[in-house]
C-alpha cells in the first residue's frame, strides 16, 4: 500500500502573545498520512492568528490546519497551545498600556 505524507510548509510556528507573561507561543504542527487516496496535488494550511491576547490554557484551541487533495478537505484538525500563559497584572496606567498594545500589534504586522 502506498502512503501519503501531507506536511506544512513548516513544523512549527510561533504566534506573539498580548498581555503575557509569557510574549509568544510555539506549536507543533503534525503532518497527515494517507493511503486512501494517493495521486492528485496535496496541501496542509497552517491557520493562526496573528497574534494571541493572555490569558491562553493549555489545550486550548488557537488554530487549525487543513490538509486538503485537489483542494477538497481531507482533514481538519486543532492547533492547540502547549502552554498555559498567564496574564500579566494590569497595570495602574491603562493609557500606556493601549500604548504598548498597538505598538506591538503594528511592529508585528510590518515584520509579516
Amino acid at each position: 500500500t502506498t502512503t501519503v505524507e501531507i506536511s506544512p510548509q513548516k513544523s512549527s510556528y510561533t504566534v506573539p502573545v498580548i498581555s503575557g507573561k509569557v510574549k509568544e507561543i510555539t506549536v507543533a504542527v503534525a503532518s497527515f498520512k494517507t493511503s486512501k487516496v494517493t495521486d492528485g496535488e496535496f496541501t496542509a494550511t497552517v491557520n493562526l492568528p496573528p497574534f494571541l491576547y493572555a490569558p491562553i490554557a493549555e489545550g486550548e484551541e488557537i488554530g487549525r490546519v487543513v490538509y486538503k487533495k485537489d483542494g477538497e478537505i481531507l482533514k481538519e484538525t486543532a492547533v492547540l497551545s502547549p502552554i498555559t500563559v498567564e496574564a500579566e497584572p494590569q497595570k495602574k496606567n491603562s493609557i500606556k498600556m493601549i500604548l504598548e498594545n498597538v505598538k506591538f500589534i503594528f511592529r508585528n504586522i510590518w515584520e509579516i
